[in-house]
């Protein structure tokens, strides 16, 4: 309950960025699959803000490569 307390975000807002950079993480992830690059461009095409994407893209980038490595790997 306290857990996010004293560093000056709220929970949701906490929680709007988790599903901002998970949902970008999955868009990255079909990107690479089809073999698009994943351009900030093609990411402002799939409909993310250039905000979002200079905020949210490298959490993202890392957590679609980190998918990636886990699904081959099992």
């Amino acid at each position: 309950m306290f857990l996010f307390q004293g560093i000056g975000r709220s929970k949701i807002t906490i929680l709007r960025e988790y599903v901002a950079i998970k949902n970008m993480a999955t868009i990255m992830e079909d990107m690479n699959k089809f073999g698009e690059p994943t351009t900030p461009e093609n990411l402002n095409n799939r409909g993310f803000s250039s905000e979002d994407i200079s905020r949210y893209g490298l959490k993202a980038a890392h957590r679609a490569r980190k998918r990636a490595t886990n699904l081959v790997t099992v």
